[in-house]
């Protein structure tokens, strides 16, 4: 609806994302480890009115990779 937006939750915290209009979105340096990360719908009030049920994602450390004989 007019004026409502989309607030992202990263361990129960909001963060400061651009969201954009459409349904994907980027999170940049989490820390590794376990995180719970949710979508909420809130009005021009500030007041959340829907929100996904929370997602848990592990950060690994990435892998390098080797020279192939």
């Amino acid at each position: 609806m007019d004026g409502h937006r989309i607030v992202i939750e990263v361990d129960g915290i909001a963060v400061n994302a651009a969201v954009p209009i459409a349904t994907q979105l980027s999170l940049q340096e989490l820390a590794l480890g376990s995180h719970r990360i949710r979508a909420l719908i809130q009005d021009t009030n500030a007041v959340t009115v829907s929100g996904t049920s929370p997602v848990n994602v592990h950060v690994l450390r990435p892998v390098r990779e080797t020279a192939q004989p």
